[in-house]
Formats: structure tokens, C-alpha cells, sequence
């Protein structure tokens, strides 16, 4: 470490670093070395769940909001993509110099939902999450199942990846759903707006 710190000062070094920013607070707490490599502030960026879910939870909750605190105090400032994310932080008795809301920037081209329909003649209902136990996905295939008792023609998209894939597949085959839930997996940005055009509602029912 104080060798790279050295090199930072020589022609070594072409790049000059004004600032170091973990790409979400869990980072922030395992690279906090790169700080005083690049001799800069640093600024964390805040998930829902950090706030939300994880620092509450009855048998890790106490560590983790340590290990928020410690990193707190060694960061200059935190960012949110909400208000009630920056909120919930908040109310955990923890904050930073510097805290900024800074909503996420969505492309227009990704509002146009519905407009095309590819041929398809079922409704189609898109959500965009990893699977994760609080993204919701249970909920998504319950409320499918009961429209589809209803005689509602439809189908669920699912698009992202994660450690609840098997999970759900096997909730989806139970609730009769086989063959009206569609599992994408990881998809690229672009893929994304194009699955958002062919869809008629854009679902989001995570829990935090």
C-alpha cells in the first residue's frame, strides 16, 4: 500500500483522481484502502435494501449498523436515487457531510411501453429485477395466478438473475403458471428497452 500510495505522486501516475465513488455502501466498507491511495474524498451511493431490510433484520441488524457507522466516518458523502431511501438512512441515526438525492437517469426510449406488440396477443406484464426474495417476484406470480383464474389472458416476463431462480421456477410450475411465465434471465440495456416496448405494463413490486 504505501508503494502504490507513492506512485500516485510520479509520472507513473498520468490520472488524477478527484474522487472515489463506491458503487453501493457494502463496497464502501470492503475498498475503503483505495481512499488514501488516491488521497480524495469518497462517496458512497445507497440501495434500499442497506437501509431498508438489512440493517433491521433481528439476527445481523446490530452489525450492520456498525459497520454502516465505522464507514461513515471515513466517507465524505452519501448518494440516494430517493428520497425515502436517503430518509430510511437517516433514521438510522446515520449520515454524511455531504447527501444528495440524485434520481436515476431513464432514457427516453425505454418510456415506450406497449408500442410494439411483435404479434403477440397476449397481455404481457414485464418486471425487471434479480431475483432476490425482496424484489417481489412472489407476489408477481400470486397476483398473475389469481388473474388467470380469472380467465385473464396473460403472461409474466421476467427478466434478471439470481439465487431465487429455482425458487420461483418451482412456485410457477405449483401455481399452474408453466407456460405463461417466461424466465429471460441477465439481459443488456438495450434488450431491456426492446423486452419494455413489446410489453403492455411494467411491474416493480419489490418490497423495499
Amino acid at each position: 500500500l504505501p508503494l502504490i500510495t507513492l506512485l500516485r505522486y510520479s509520472a507513473l501516475w498520468p490520472v488524477h483522481i478527484d474522487m472515489v465513488h463506491y458503487q453501493w455502501i457494502e463496497r464502501a466498507e470492503s475498498h475503503l484502502w483505495l481512499k488514501p491511495v488516491f488521497g480524495c474524498p469518497a462517496v458512497a451511493s445507497l440501495r434500499g435494501a442497506d437501509v431498508a431490510m438489512k440493517p433491521r433484520q433481528e439476527s445481523t441488524g446490530s452489525s450492520r449498523r456498525e459497520a454502516l457507522q465505522r464507514t461513515m466516518e471515513k466517507i465524505e458523502g452519501i448518494h440516494a436515487v430517493t428520497v425515502h431511501i436517503l430518509n430510511a438512512f437517516t433514521a438510522l441515526g446515520l449520515g454524511a457531510p455531504v447527501q444528495r438525492v440524485i434520481r436515476t437517469t431513464v432514457p427516453d426510449k425505454s418510456r415506450e411501453i406497449g408500442v410494439e406488440s411483435s404479434g403477440r396477443r397476449r397481455f404481457r406484464v414485464l418486471l425487471v429485477a434479480s431475483l432476490t426474495w425482496y424484489k417481489g417476484h412472489v407476489d408477481a406470480l400470486q397476483a398473475v395466478h389469481i388473474l388467470m383464474e380469472q380467465q385473464r389472458d396473460l403472461e409474466l416476463m421476467l427478466v434478471g438473475a439470481g439465487p431465487e431462480h429455482n425458487a420461483l421456477t418451482w412456485r410457477a410450475h405449483c401455481l399452474g403458471l408453466s407456460g405463461r411465465v417466461m424466465f429471460v434471465g441477465h439481459a443488456a440495456s438495450e434488450d431491456v428497452y426492446r423486452y419494455m416496448k413489446e410489453s403492455d405494463v411494467l411491474l416493480h413490486p419489490a418490497l423495499v
